[in-house]
């Protein structure tokens, strides 16, 4: 669930929570490996590292674009693997002998009709070299009527996997909690987050907590077909979310509601780039709507209800990256901002 590209390299760091442990459940198919593509990204790594400490009997396979940016997974006994999903002759070899498969969403979410044929393309050459369940990484409002420009393309893979043979587990994921990592700093500074009227409200989700539940999907061994909501358990509203990390942060933050139409402006008064502004500004006005909160969740019960399989909350999260947060812009964040 990459938003835009600037949005999904703000932070690879994870965040503690959920890089816990995978509830216990069926065994993985025997004679198969488990794949995980986008191995270079960060939810794909955080899933990759619970793989092998919760199933270190099972045989994993991971496919990327940068096959040398993963020799340490090469090290650890893990089949690294090149797939280019725009080189449809480049998967047969790199999906070879996996049973189930985790297809990270890619970020090509500038051209979105390329990244539902990347989708595409994935999707068929895991069924004819006999991948068995493909798990994959959509987007919470991909089942809507209107789902809207961030979540068209995914309901148009979901619907590639409606269409084609074999198991699937669609795991809808809430906004990442990572994208107050660009919002917050600049309230901090500006002490405004700027939000339409109306209080509408935003479950988040950490990517940590999205990493466990797709491993946790890959590994448990269910062969039907599933549609899971993977979502934080707050549901935020601006004015919330201000008191809340003005206390944890330590930094006077207001919560300024804007009409929609000025909404980019105001983000631009805070110190965002034309381009980040339109993407918080459509948030923004989503949130009005209703169309960013999550009311049911499937997380905890994918993970499994007792502890350390806690999803993490949002006071936690601001408090495992408050560092980051509050720090003062880098010489390259000023840069990147005049643009």
């Amino acid at each position: 669930m990459n938003l835009t590209p600037s949005i999904s390299a703000i932070s690879s760091a994870s965040s503690a929570s959920s890089a816990s442990s995978i509830s216990s459940g069926p065994s993985v198919p025997a004679g198969g490996a488990l794949l995980v593509s986008g191995a270079s990204g960060a939810l794909a790594r955080q899933a990759i590292a619970l793989l092998q400490q919760h199933r270190p009997d099972v045989p994993l396979i991971a496919t990327t674009r940068h096959p040398d940016r993963l020799a340490d997974l090469a090290a650890s006994g893990v089949s690294v693997r090149f797939a280019d999903f725009d080189q449809p002759d480049s998967l047969a070899s790199a999906f070879e002998g996996a049973s189930r498969m985790l297809l990270v969403s890619t970020n090509t979410v500038d051209a979105p009709p390329r990244r539902v044929t990347q989708h595409r393309n994935a999707i068929e050459a895991a069924r004819r070299c006999g991948v068995q369940h493909v798990v994959y990484t959509s987007f919470a409002t991909a089942g809507a009527a209107q789902p809207g420009p961030i979540a068209a393309d995914h309901a148009a893979t979901e619907q590639l996997l409606r269409e084609g043979p074999g198991g699937f587990s669609v795991l809808r994921n809430a906004f990442y909690a990572e994208l107050l990592l660009a919002t917050l700093p600049l309230a901090c500074r500006s002490h405004r987050l700027p939000c339409a009227p109306g209080r509408g409200r935003m479950t988040y989700v950490a990517r940590s907590d999205c990493a466990a539940a797709a491993a946790a999907a890959l590994a448990d061994g269910f062969e039907g077909r599933r549609v899971l909501s993977i979502a934080g358990e707050e549901a935020l509203d601006a004015h919330t979310l201000a008191a809340l990390a003005s206390e944890v942060l330590g930094v006077r933050i207001e919560a300024v509601e804007t009409a929609p139409d000025q909404l980019e402006a105001a983000w631009t008064g805070c110190g965002a780039s034309a381009g980040m502004a339109r993407v918080f500004a459509g948030i923004d006005r989503g949130m009005a709507k209703g169309e960013m909160e999550v009311r049911e969740s499937d997380l905890r019960a994918l993970l499994g209800a007792l502890p350390p399989c806690e999803p993490m909350d949002m006071r936690a999260f601001l408090l495992a990256h408050r560092a980051v947060i509050v720090a003062p812009p880098s010489a390259a964040a000023v840069a990147a901002t005049a643009s």
